[in-house]
């Protein structure tokens, strides 16, 4: 597979990855940058704190898992957005919208996947909120004449192929 072209004005960003859960952390980030992000990986939000404060990059988008221990992800985002206002965020959860939404977690414009959330929707997201165009290489996927299905139906998201499954991680605080 060769690498995905992209114009000067759509350089990769910084990407934040918050997640606790080992799994989906370790398969976002590879897909992430496989798209040729820079992610800067974290599995909680005292650590993401760290990690912004020493870096001298800009953080384009950060993405950010809700239910962590010790500190939840809007808590994360409210601390984050001091630090490092022209961060975006994208919020993601194994809890539904309505019941982060009702517990005021979730704001109604905030941004949220839902796991398991669809990597390319979430690479989509991320480039649309960093104003970057799609890659060349991604412009327009094979489509088979006799499925009808986009791309190898066996890998849809072929920049994500070696991490495919998002992981759902159970929360044991909630019932």
């Amino acid at each position: 597979m060769t690498e995905p072209q992209y114009h000067d004005s759509t350089r990769p960003k910084i990407v934040l990855l918050v997640e606790d859960d080992y799994a989906v952390r370790d398969s976002t980030m590879k897909g992430l940058a496989n798209h040729g992000f820079d992610v800067l990986e974290s599995a909680s939000g005292d650590e993401a704190l760290r990690l912004v404060q020493n870096t001298k990059e800009t953080i384009g988008v950060a993405v950010i898992d809700m239910a962590m221990p010790l500190m939840w992800g809007d808590e994360l985002a409210r601390r984050l957005a001091i630090i490092s206002p022209e961060t975006k965020f994208i919020y993601i959860s194994g809890h539904s919208e309505d019941f982060l939404l009702s517990g005021g977690a979730l704001a109604e414009n905030d941004i949220f996947f839902a796991k398991p959330f669809s990597p390319k929707l979430l690479l989509e997201k991320i480039r649309e909120l960093l104003g970057m165009e799609i890659p060349i290489a991604a412009v327009a996927p094979a489509v088979d004449a006799t499925s009808g299905l986009v791309g190898d139906p066996q890998h849809p998201y072929p920049c994500f192929t070696e991490c495919q499954d998002i992981h759902v991680e159970t929360d044991q605080h909630v019932d």
